[in-house]
């Protein structure tokens, strides 16, 4: 993932790469690029580490390798937090789907070919 490049309006731009190999450039606000320099220097961060978990069927602890962005966890968290603001209950794919449609309506969907590091 590569973190920001200026687009014409200065605004920084997020470059994702999906998992269909495809890159994406999304105009964010510089707090939404400083959130996502924060998780991804997080993510990095797990990189390597390994951590002990209860294996129901064997019933021992097995040694498994950290996932770098544990997806999975990711969903229980907005779950568990929907559910104590009293809200409907959404996860990160239903906003990832949801800015991307606003972004597409809006003209943002555009690839950029030059890059900043």
């Amino acid at each position: 993932m590569a973190l920001s490049q200026e687009v014409g309006s200065g605004s920084p731009l997020l470059l994702t790469l999906h998992q269909s190999c495809q890159e994406h450039s999304t105009p964010v606000s510089k707090a939404g690029l400083l959130a996502a320099r924060a998780l991804y220097e997080w993510t990095s961060a797990r990189e390597g580490l390994k951590h002990n978990v209860w294996h129901p069927t064997t019933k021992q602890m097995r040694v498994f390798d950290s996932k770098p962005f544990p997806r999975q966890q990711h969903q229980r968290l907005c779950i568990r937090r929907c559910a104590k603001d009293g809200i409907t209950k959404f996860g990160p794919a239903h906003m990832r789907h949801a800015f991307a449609t606003l972004s597409s309506g809006s003209g943002h969907a555009a690839k950029v070919d030059q890059r900043v590091p």
